[in-house]
């Protein structure tokens, strides 16, 4: 599967496109970039992912370059972890703000919430899904949540 495939898959009468293995983790970042929002709205295990990023190699830091060159902001929400690793702190050369979320709020996924789109990673090396949903209403609930959330976190 490659980007034009879920594109297409979400522009159908479906919305939804399943997700598995690796392709779970790198096709939500690469349509991001595609879709080209004005800010992606993002719950992590901070965790977890630093164990992805490793996977993909070079692609994280290409993605990160593409949302910097297109203005893409990024709003970043952690779960706890000390230190908090390098790559996800607030960084306004990368356009990324990022807070933290209470100890006790455990979350081993990602949820990315951009335009109408919702993007779910289970953040699991052995057994990696999720999937990336296409629709406004849905969109902007998980955003508002998002939002309270955020207004909980501490600045990191």
């Amino acid at each position: 599967m490659d980007l034009q495939d879920i594109k297409k898959a979400l522009n159908s009468t479906s919305h939804l496109q399943q997700l598995q293995g690796i392709d779970a983790y790198t096709l939500p970042l690469l349509l991001r970039i595609d879709r080209r929002p004005k800010t992606v709205k993002q719950i992590i295990n901070q965790e977890k992912v630093a164990l992805f990023h490793s996977l993909t190699g070079k692609l994280v830091q290409d993605v990160i370059a593409k949302r910097v060159e297109y203005g893409i902001a990024m709003k970043n929400l952690l779960t706890y972890g000390d230190p908090v690793k390098e790559i996800e702190k607030t960084n306004t050369a990368t356009l990324k703000e990022t807070r933290m979320l209470p100890k006790d709020f455990k979350f081993d996924a990602i949820v990315a919430v951009f335009d109408d789109y919702v993007a779910v990673t289970k953040l699991d090396i052995e057994n990696c899904s999720g999937y990336v949903l296409k629709d406004s209403v849905i969109a902007k609930s998980f955003e508002a949540m998002f939002d309270v959330l955020w207004a909980q976190g501490t600045v990191v």
